[in-house]
């Protein structure tokens, strides 16, 4: 059951990262695009650091494994740089709720590209999950769907996407060629599409004091934690689907961090009953 301790690791990891990457996104003065190509420098360095220290990167050997390690990278660099967009304007647990909507786009992706079929019961998850998502949003008797909220929706398309050609990927290629080509995807992306933005504010974050920075290592720290562990546990799993289901735990880590680190409880019953309901959906989902 190695998977299945990887990955518990993997929605840990992905929990922690939900509260740093809002720290960091908060404390850091600069643009999403800017955080985003700060954010995957450091990282893309730790890997290569890594990997000269221990080895472990390959190249890929057939057209089929460069096609999908490109759209990992695309899919990642472009679904990081909404993911903070949207982050700006939400809390956490928010953030994570409409995250959890990866769990729709797995299934919708899988169908598409793996040829999966699904039964009765994981339609109905899908509807649950949309419920959770839409509790998560509801403030008083109302229903306060922010724009953010479909803003990372959309970010959890995108990461699906990546998530699928890195499951075909997990029993062809080893872990850190994977997660290199990720974190190049967030560097190189949003400084591709806003050059001159991205140079500017960086040159003046140069100027920051060190301490206005503390966020950016233990982001990057549970970021590689999450995506190697997953990667570890879709290796090694017999259903790669019930791996993609466990993830959703990340959503009840992050509402109960976010409430316990960053004291944020407005509407708390709201949001763990969402989370209770993103569970709920992700045991239907995984059939």
């Amino acid at each position: 059951m190695s998977w299945l301790l990887f990955t518990m690791i993997a929605v840990g990891s992905r929990s922690a990262y939900g509260v740093a990457s809002k720290v960091f996104s908060s404390r850091v003065p600069v643009s999403p695009s800017a955080q985003t190509v700060l954010f995957g420098a450091v990282g893309m360095l730790v890997v290569l650091v890594a990997c000269a220290l221990g080895g472990g990167i390959s190249i890929p050997h057939s057209t089929i494994e460069w096609i999908l390690l490109f759209i990992i990278f695309l899919s990642n660099g472009v679904g990081n740089l909404v993911y903070f967009i949207a982050q700006k304007g939400l809390t956490v647990a928010s953030t994570q709720m409409g995250f959890s909507s990866i769990l729709i786009w797995n299934v919708v992706f899988s169908f598409l590209v793996l040829h999966e079929s699904f039964s009765l019961m994981q339609g109905v998850g899908v509807v649950v999950m949309m419920v959770a998502i839409a509790v998560s949003q509801r403030v008083g008797r109302t229903l306060e769907m922010k724009k953010e909220i479909w803003i990372v929706i959309a970010s959890a398309a995108i990461f699906s996407a990546a998530n699928v050609m890195t499951a075909m990927l997990s029993r062809r290629l080893p872990a850190p060629t994977v997660i290199l080509a990720l974190f190049v995807g967030m560097t190189l992306i949003p400084a591709l599409l806003l050059p001159r933005q991205v140079y500017r504010e960086l040159t003046a974050a140069r100027r920051l004091p060190l301490t206005t920075l503390w966020p950016l290592p233990l982001c990057v720290a549970t970021s590689l934690g999450y995506q190697f562990f997953q990667y570890l546990a879709l290796r090694h799993a017999a259903h790669q689907g019930v791996v993609l289901a466990i993830m959703t735990g990340q959503v009840v880590g992050g509402v109960l961090l976010s409430a316990w680190l960053l004291r944020e409880r407005h509407h708390l019953g709201h949001k763990i009953l969402a989370a209770l309901l993103a569970l709920m959906a992700g045991a239907l989902i995984k059939g």
